[in-house]
C-alpha cells in the first residue's frame, strides 16, 4: 500500500516536471488565451500590401510605370475645367490621372500645403461588379517618393464582405456620439456623429481601414477604403495639419498689417 502511494506521488512529481519543461503549468488560475477568429483569420490569410499593382513604399516613378497609369493622361488638377470635375466626380474621365501637390494652384479641401506631399487621383475598376462602368476613385498619396496612403472612396457593404472573406475578421474600432438634430420644420431626431472603422493588419505597420465617417443630422454616411504605412500617414498628417495652420496664421499676419483697422 505504502510503495503504491510512493509511486503515484513519484508518477504526478514527474508529470508536474514534464509539463513545466513543456512551458506549461497545471495552476487552476491560469488563463490560457483561446484561438479566436480574427487570431486565426490574420495567421491564415495573406498579408495586404497594396491595391492590385499599387504597393506601399514604391516610388512615384515605380507609380507612373503601371500598366494602368502608363495608359492614362497625367495632368496638374490645377488645370482642370468643371466639366471634368463633374465627370471625374460621376464615375466617367478614366482616362486621365489628376496630380496635386504644393504647387497646384488650386482652393478647396484638397489643397496641399506641404512641399514633400504629391497626391495623384484616378478612377479605376476593381473588379466587383459586372457593370463595365463601375469604377472608383482612387487617391495615392506620396510623401519624400514614397507611396504612404490609398484611398478608395465611395464603397459599399459588400465590399467590406469581400475583405472578410478574403482577408479574415477585422478588428473594430468606434468613436461615436448621438447628436440631437432638428429640420427647418422644426421636427427632432437623433442621429450618429463620428466615426466607425474595421481594421486588418498590425499597428504602426501596414493596415487596411474600411472606414465609416457619420457627419449627423441626416447627412450620408461616407464609407472609404484605406491602406496606409500607418505611423508614416499620421505622421505626415501632423506635418500637414501644421504646415495648413501656418500658412493660414501668416495670410492673417499679411491682411493685417495691410488693413486699416
Amino acid at each position: 500500500m505504502y510503495k503504491f502511494i510512493i509511486a503515484k506521488i513519484f508518477i504526478v512529481a514527474a508529470l508536474t516536471a514534464l509539463l513545466a519543461a513543456c512551458g506549461k503549468t497545471t495552476s487552476s488560475s491560469e488563463k490560457i488565451p483561446a484561438l479566436t477568429q480574427e487570431s486565426k483569420g490574420v495567421a491564415n490569410t495573406p498579408r495586404i500590401v497594396g491595391l492590385g499593382d499599387l504597393k506601399i513604399g514604391m516610388t512615384i516613378n515605380e507609380f507612373l510605370n503601371i500598366s494602368e497609369i502608363k495608359s492614362k493622361v497625367v495632368r496638374d488638377i490645377s488645370s482642370q475645367t468643371l466639366d471634368e470635375r463633374i465627370d471625374s466626380l460621376s464615375g466617367r474621365g478614366i482616362d486621365k490621372v489628376w496630380k496635386n501637390n504644393n504647387q497646384s494652384k488650386i482652393d478647396g479641401y484638397s489643397k496641399i500645403y506641404t512641399e514633400n506631399i504629391t497626391d495623384f487621383e484616378f478612377l479605376t475598376e476593381l473588379g466587383l461588379s459586372k457593370n463595365e462602368h463601375d469604377t472608383n476613385k482612387v487617391i495615392a498619396r506620396f510623401f519624400e517618393d514614397k507611396l504612404i496612403g490609398i484611398t478608395v472612396e465611395s464603397v459599399g457593404k459588400e465590399f467590406e464582405e469581400i475583405l472578410i472573406k478574403k482577408y479574415g475578421v477585422p478588428k473594430n474600432s468606434e468613436d461615436l456620439t448621438v447628436e440631437n438634430c432638428q429640420n427647418g420644420y422644426g421636427a427632432k431626431s437623433e442621429s450618429l456623429y463620428g466615426m466607425k472603422e474595421s481594421i486588418w493588419g498590425e499597428e504602426g505597420g501596414i493596415t487596411a481601414v474600411v472606414e465609416r465617417l457619420f457627419p449627423g443630422c441626416g447627412r450620408a454616411v461616407i464609407i472609404s477604403y484605406i491602406i496606409k504605412n500607418s505611423k508614416t500617414l499620421e505622421n505626415v498628417l501632423a506635418i500637414e495639419r501644421k504646415a495648413k495652420s501656418d500658412k493660414k496664421d501668416s495670410d492673417l499676419k499679411s491682411k493685417a498689417s495691410a488693413s486699416k483697422i
